[in-house]
């Protein structure tokens, strides 16, 4: 089936507004660079057995998609049944390495805590 895929960078732009009482608000928006557009082959998933205790489904290999630097990224395929109707797959992912990003930003005084076992470990408590 031949689908359209598109790669877009998702950068956030935060604007600081007043709220009631003179406390400090957020306001974010998201902001969408496309990066790839790519005509692709999408097949049918295939379960293999690499050997006599595994299996493992493998699916139709897209080469040539890198995403540039760190950050945000939102990765679209669309394409149409047999049937002529639409139909549309996406995910977003992030791409990790030592550099400032912004970030989808809401409110100055709270932070969510995620327990972790290595933070558990080492005595640090909320």
């Amino acid at each position: 089936m031949k689908a359209h895929l598109t790669l877009q960078r998702i950068e956030w732009q935060t604007t600081r507004i007043e709220g009631a009482g003179h406390s400090a608000r957020y306001h974010t928006e998201a902001t969408f660079t496309n990066i790839l557009e790519k005509d692709v082959l999408v097949t049918p998933p295939e379960l293999t057995r690499p050997n006599d205790k595994e299996t493992e489904w493998r699916g139709a290999q897209t080469k040539g998609i890198v995403a540039p630097e760190a950050g945000e990224y939102l990765l679209e395929v669309k394409a149409q049944d047999q049937a002529g109707r639409g139909v549309a797959s996406s995910t977003r992912f992030y791409v990790t390495e030592p550099a400032r990003l912004a970030w989808d930003y809401r409110n100055e005084v709270e932070i969510n805590w995620c327990r972790t076992k290595a933070a558990t470990r080492l005595g640090i408590r909320r």
